[in-house]
């Protein structure tokens, strides 16, 4: 009995770890007002695995997307690494494709399949780039009031709270050169604390204001390590339960 018990909290332990399901992305675009509040969007839409660009899934379960989107307003391309253990990582290229500025907010998701409890490590960075795409020597990205560029989040909630969890805010780049550009980098790693275990969903959100006719690229990362000691202490929890199993 007793090892029939530890096979099956090893069983439990080893299904934390299977991978994997669809992932999106979450694209909303639009105007901003005089008055520097947003516009209604002018582009607002869910672009699933399922439906756009091409899903490659990996023996280990890790999905490599990319793909393009575009319309009259913006041009949106994309080349991600996503797994449920979990992980988010990849560029992203937004072009905007009228002559105002517009804000941009697109937000990636993966579905965890890691039961990841409280005292887990999440880490992150990402590299912003915005280039003169109209040959008019100006362009410029900023972030947008009160929101961050780069926000980790978990479980649909944005960690705001935890230091790390968001980058580039307050935030601007210019360029003044024809065809120039302009780049930032910045990151967070080793004992933020997340205050929640991850259920269903991490994902990436990234939100700016980007100038007419201008391109803007972001390589972002952000995942969670689950914490080892965790993983013991249930494993330990498995043994004594056999122990006292065997005893009755």
């Amino acid at each position: 009995m007793k090892a029939k018990k530890i096979l099956v909290c090893l069983s439990l332990v080893a299904a934390m770890s299977v991978t994997s399901a669809a992932a999106n992305i979450g694209l909303t675009s639009g105007g901003l007002r005089a008055d520097g509040t947003t516009s209604s969007p002018t582009t607002d839409i869910t672009l699933d695995s399922s439906e756009f660009g091409t899903l490659t899934v990996a023996d280990d379960g890790r999905q490599f997307w990319n793909g393009s989107y575009t319309t009259d307003e913006i041009r949106f391309a994309w080349d991600l690494t996503l797994d449920s253990d979990p992980l988010v990582t990849g560029a992203f290229s937004v072009t905007n494709l009228l002559g105002f500025s517009q804000f941009f907010q697109f937000q990636t998701a993966v579905p965890s399949t890691i039961a990841v409890p409280i005292g887990g490590v999440m880490k992150g960075s990402s590299s912003v780039t915005v280039a003169d795409a109209n040959g008019d020597a100006a362009a410029s990205l900023s972030s947008l009031a009160g929101t961050a560029v780069y926000q980790g989040r978990i479980e649909g909630v944005t960690l705001a709270d935890v230091p790390g969890a968001a980058l580039f805010n307050p935030f601007s780049l210019t360029v003044n050169s024809i065809v120039g550009s302009d780049s930032r980098t910045a990151g967070f790693s080793g004992s933020t604390p997340v205050p929640v275990g991850i259920g269903k969903l991490v994902a990436l959100r990234h939100s700016f204001l980007l100038s007419a006719g201008d391109s803007a690229t972001v390589n972002s990362t952000f995942y969670v390590v689950p914490e080892p000691a965790g993983v013991a202490l249930f494993l330990v929890g498995c043994l004594a339960l056999g122990g006292m199993r065997k005893r009755s």
